[in-house]
């Protein structure tokens, strides 16, 4: 789990909050034990674009959540304004479907037993929904828009 790392990362001295959306996913996660020499992790069930804290934090960091807000400029905007002047925001997306060969094989299986049984299945945009966040020029405009500035981009791979 992402927080957890990060809270073994910063150690006993740092904070690190956890939010999700979920309250049964914050439940569970926060039912688990803090490891050693990690801060206890502060666990909010809350939707990024309303999220209020009671003091700034130096880092954003999301492994794949943030691909599913509502509204993304006002989920990056609020996540912003939590954030101390100069603090920093580290996610990981999806690349689109097109781009991803495990996103791809899957579907390509999932189309063919499809088409096997004599369903044609209507594929949206390969680009579309979560995979539209492995856009670099629509991505980066989100966050351009939501305030974010000197916006990096750098594909990664997941099993390096």
């Amino acid at each position: 789990m992402t927080a957890r790392r990060v809270a073994e990362i910063v150690g006993v001295d740092g904070r690190v909050v956890g939010v999700d959306v979920s309250v049964d996913t914050i439940a569970a996660a926060g039912s688990i034990d803090a490891a050693p020499d990690s801060p206890p992790i502060e666990w909010i069930a809350a939707d990024a674009a309303a999220l209020s804290l009671d003091r700034p934090v130096d880092l954003v960091v999301s492994r794949f959540g943030v691909m599913f807000f509502d509204d993304p400029v006002a989920a990056f905007t609020n996540l912003r304004t939590v954030t101390r002047p100069g603090g920093r925001l580290a996610v990981a997306v999806w690349l689109p479907r097109t781009q991803s060969e495990f996103q791809r094989r899957s579907l390509d299986t999932a189309v063919a037993a499809a088409n096997r049984l004599g369903v044609h299945l209507h594929l949206p945009d390969p680009a579309s929904g979560p995979f539209r966040y492995g856009d670099r020029e629509w991505f980066t405009g989100v966050l351009e828009d939501a305030g974010w500035r000197q916006v990096g981009w750098e594909p990664g791979d997941a099993a390096a």
